[in-house]
């Protein structure tokens, strides 16, 4: 849940606010050529789940992990961004709303795998 959070936190953030010192360009490519691919790793393990097993699950864990350090990164790009035009703005919020639906994919097949999870450390859902 903090993962959508942050994604949600950016999206927001680049498109409803002045952006400071750097350009669309590597708000854009932060959200489909660092986050993006993040966002789809997490959901293919997901979705392997609970056929991975144990396997499965520490991929999961290192795809949050990961997805994690990446949000972090590009918010702080997105703090140190400059101005850009409308156009822009609206070209990182659609490169964030395509990503969107794929993470809440994701959270409805967590959601839907709850009883698999039982018994794994960590599997208060």
């Amino acid at each position: 849940m903090v993962f959508i959070a942050k994604l949600f936190v950016l999206a927001l953030t680049a498109a409803a606010t002045p952006i400071l010192r750097r350009d669309a360009v590597t708000v854009e490519n932060d959200i489909t050529q660092k986050i993006g691919p993040q966002v789809q790793a997490l959901d293919n393990d997901v979705k392997g789940f609970p056929a991975s097993g144990l396997t499965g699950v520490l991929a999961i864990d290192n795809d949050c992990n990961a997805l994690v350090t990446v949000v972090n990164d590009a918010t702080s790009d997105i703090h140190n961004a400059g101005s850009f035009s409308e156009s822009d703005g609206t070209s990182v919020l659609q490169a964030a709303s395509n990503l969107i639906s794929i993470f809440l994919g994701t959270l409805s097949a967590i959601t839907n795998q709850a009883a698999a999870w039982e018994g794994f450390p960590g599997d208060k859902l």
